[in-house]
Parts: C-alpha cells; structure tokens; sequence
C-alpha cells in the first residue's frame, strides 16, 4: 500500500479470529451471497491453530484489520503430496488493489517455502485469476462451481534456492 503502512500478523486469539470472521463475513457473506454455514470451517478454531493445522494472516492498518487469508498446513490431498493450499483471501473493499493481497501471498509463500512444502494449491473465483497469474501461478484443471461461484485450481511449485 503506498504510502500507508500496515503489518502483517498471525491470528493467536479468540480475538484475532473474531476480527478475521467479521472481513470474511463482509467480503464472502455480505458482498458475495456465501452462507455462512458454507464459509466457516474447523480450520476457522483456535483449536486448528494450536495445533499448527492451520495458519490464519491478518493485515492490520490503523489498528483495523483490512485483509486475512488462511495457508492450510495438512497436504494438498489431490495431485500434489507436499503442497499446502491457500484459502479464504479476503480485503476490505476500500483497500483493494492496493498491493495488500500480493503482500499477503508473498508471506503466506515464505511460510510455506520455510516449512519445506514444494509449493501451494488454491481455488480462484474466476474475477481474480489474473490476480494469480501475476503472481507466478498456473491454472490447472477445468473451471468448476463452488457455492455458488465458478473457481479455477491454480498452483505455484516453488523453484529450487
């Protein structure tokens, strides 16, 4: 964000996962018709991050939380065993398209590198595929629905240091 500052932070509390809810509900719920019963999960607990199933982001400006996304630490179940999947990126439609989201992969990317993965899985909503390309990411399989909302699998194999 130009010019603005913010700090990306692990979620750690009831709190920090409450703030993280209230994005998601705004975006996914509110602005994208997703029943809730849809877009929350076990991965949204404490519990999942106690254990280290889960990693949960936030950005923080001016003491708001503005953005949040999710690196599931289980592997990729599909065609890739060492691969973690990225879910549940979400900014506040006043910050978008400021260079958030991009800061935002790129930390989730440094976890996953750092946990010695091979790369991330995540399912695009068709309207930010290009968002994902740019980013260095391949679509792979065909476009399907998901609640509602037409999504590409998309993966990013990380290249060796």
């Amino acid at each position: 964000m130009q010019g603005d500052k913010y700090e990306i932070s692990l979620a750690k509390s009831h709190g920090d996962l409450s703030k993280i809810a209230s994005i998601r509900r705004d975006v996914f719920v509110r602005e994208q018709k997703i029943l809730p019963s849809e877009e929350f999960d076990y991965f949204d607990t404490l519990e999942a991050v106690e254990k280290g199933i889960v990693v949960q982001l936030m950005v923080v400006a001016s003491s708001k939380v503005i953005a949040t996304g999710r690196l599931i630490l289980q592997k990729d179940t599909s065609e890739d065993s060492n691969f973690v999947h990225i879910g549940r990126m979400a900014v506040r439609r006043n910050f978008r398209r400021k260079g958030i989201g991009s800061a935002l992969m790129s930390k989730f990317h440094k976890i996953a590198r750092d946990l010695d993965f091979n790369g991330i899985v995540l399912s695009a909503q068709l309207h930010a595929i290009f968002f994902y390309l740019d980013l260095g990411y391949e679509e792979r399989g065909d476009v399907y629905e998901d609640v509602g909302i037409a999504h590409q699998e998309m993966v990013y194999e990380f290249s060796e240091p």
